[in-house]
């Protein structure tokens, strides 16, 4: 659970495949128009601050669950959960652990699997997956549309499914269903948009963590 959350929720990372394609590389069109649509809304947020919880289970049993609060800029952003938080401003990211009161730098990189943006996913779903409409019903008093991902080459994961407001064409919720049976449940329970966040929020100032033990890996 922990790696999968570290390393950007996996949630949404989820594009760490291997060599060998498997299956047809074409979406169904009703499910291209609801991903591009998602997609416009998307790459339209300045920001966004995303309240989360990420729940395990397995055999109809939850294994772990974990809550905390994602800001987004750009490339930039920071995580905070009770067990660690991340910092990174497009330049570098520092992961910390209370804990240990440790922290760890690395250089950061676009194009890692790792980088922590829960909608990347979404905004490059095309290059990795293809995409398969379920279904439209109502969750709560929300109709909710639902689109299947299934990886275009070998991978551990079996489907991600999206859980999508069809009014407000916001993401509620993704299910990431690996092929030995476990599943992880990544729950948007609030999403602010086009918000102010300061580029300092993105930055792991050693002044205020006394003792720290820094650990830098550039």
């Amino acid at each position: 659970m922990k790696k999968i959350f570290c390393s950007v929720m996996l949630l949404f990372a989820v594009t760490t495949m291997f060599a060998q394609t498997t299956g047809s590389k074409v979406n169904d069109t009703q499910s291209t128009a609801i991903l591009d649509a998602l997609q416009k809304k998307i790459t339209s947020y300045s920001s966004a601050i995303i309240q989360f919880k990420l729940r395990e289970e397995k055999n109809d049993k939850v294994l772990s669950e974990l809550s905390g609060t994602l800001y987004l800029k750009g490339n930039k952003y920071m995580l905070n959960t009770k067990d660690q938080q991340i910092f990174c401003n497009a330049k570098d990211v520092w992961t910390y652990l209370p804990a240990q009161n440790e922290v760890s730098i690395t250089t950061f990189d676009s194009t890692d699997s790792d980088n922590l943006n829960p909608l990347q996913l979404v905004k490059e779903y095309k290059k990795s997956y293809r995409s398969t409409f379920i279904r439209e019903e109502s969750q709560r008093g929300v109709m909710v549309q639902i689109v299947d991902l299934t990886p275009l080459k070998a991978s551990s994961i079996g489907r991600v499914r999206l859980i999508i407001d069809k009014n407000k064409k916001q993401l509620l919720k993704t299910e990431i269903l690996e092929k030995d049976g476990t599943t992880y449940n990544y729950i948007i329970e609030k999403l602010m948009v086009n918000q102010t966040i300061d580029d300092s929020k993105f930055i792991f100032k050693t002044s205020q963590y006394p003792n720290v033990d820094v650990i830098d890996m550039r």
